[in-house]
């Protein structure tokens, strides 16, 4: 949408562009039929007939895909991730219905920037909704932390896996579920990127089992840790490459990234350690005995 949304009110043009907005986004959501779910939503994220959906609507090796009519095309699912709720599905096919949408980095997102919510809510086929981002950040869950889009959008069964868009038409998340009448969450697009570039060097394998734990205040202040949670180390399984760099039994794994003082990662561990590039040196923040160190941790295939 070319036109500043600000300058529709003006001269009265908003209902045509919205129109237009809907129907640039609709080209690019399809339908999602998973082996053990009731359905939802997917965008077709580029030209070889890659779709990204959320992993609880395509938990199997395979789905459908389809436009709500008329034949529907099978598509293995080569990528997922539990964790991040993400799934990408592979379709062998060069339908012209296919149509790859255009993605902006979220990490560019604004508190009050309009956005659009496309999908198949209930089986209506590419309903719209519009509303406007509520918050960038991160959440704290069973898991520890992780990065999330909140919009101040009405979402239904159905939109899972679906578009959230900006007014330009740009795919900015993934809508994954309701956080309250009129509130959704969505996987930002940039990590949909991430996930897809660790996808290609398979999954990391760092040998760290634990649990999330939360770091007193105190701790998060002097070290000014960008999180105040942690994983617990339960276990290092011998001959990882976590034991290989010196991890043990109750350390505390605090950061993902490089850096100095706890300045590490974005402080969202969960997607950091899912996400970490296969047989490239990762440093870990460690607090040991009330101290916050340093590893440097090569992960290997999973």
């Amino acid at each position: 949408m070319a036109v500043a949304i600000e300058e529709l009110t003006q001269v009265g043009q908003l209902g045509d562009e919205l129109a237009e907005l809907a129907a640039q986004v609709q080209r690019s959501v399809v339908v999602v039929r998973g082996q053990r779910s009731g359905g939802g939503s997917g965008v077709v994220w580029n030209d070889r007939g890659l779709v990204i959906t959320n992993q609880h609507v395509a938990p199997g090796d395979h789905a459908e895909i389809g436009w709500g009519h008329g034949t529907s095309l099978r598509a293995r699912v080569v990528a997922s991730s539990p964790s991040l709720d993400l799934a990408a599905l592979q379709v062998e096919s060069d339908d012209p219905r296919l149509v790859p949408a255009a993605v902006r980095d979220s990490s560019s997102l604004r508190i009050g920037e309009l956005v659009v919510a496309v999908g198949n809510p209930f089986g209506v086929r590419n309903a719209l909704t519009l509303g406007m981002v509520s918050a960038v950040g991160k959440i704290v869950g069973r898991r520890g932390e992780r990065e999330v889009i909140q919009a101040a959008i009405t979402v239904r069964p159905g939109n899972s896996g679906g578009a959230l868009a900006d007014v330009y038409g740009r795919v900015v998340g993934i809508p994954n579920m309701m956080s309250g009448p009129g509130s959704a969450l969505a996987v930002p697009s940039r990590v949909v990127e991430r996930f897809l570039l660790s996808e290609q060097g398979g999954r990391a394998f760092f040998g760290l089992i634990g649990e999330w734990v939360r770091v007193p205040n105190p701790v998060v202040e002097r070290y000014e840790l960008p999180s105040q949670v942690g994983m617990l180390l339960a276990e290092v399984v011998q001959d990882s490459p976590a034991d290989s760099a010196g991890l043990t039994l109750g350390d505390v794994v605090v950061g993902v990234g490089s850096g100095d003082h706890g300045r590490v990662g974005s402080g969202d561990l969960e997607t950091e350690l899912a996400l970490a590039p296969v047989g490239h040196p990762t440093h870990l923040a460690v607090l040991r005995a009330g101290q916050l160190r340093t590893f440097e941790v090569t992960p290997r295939p999973a």
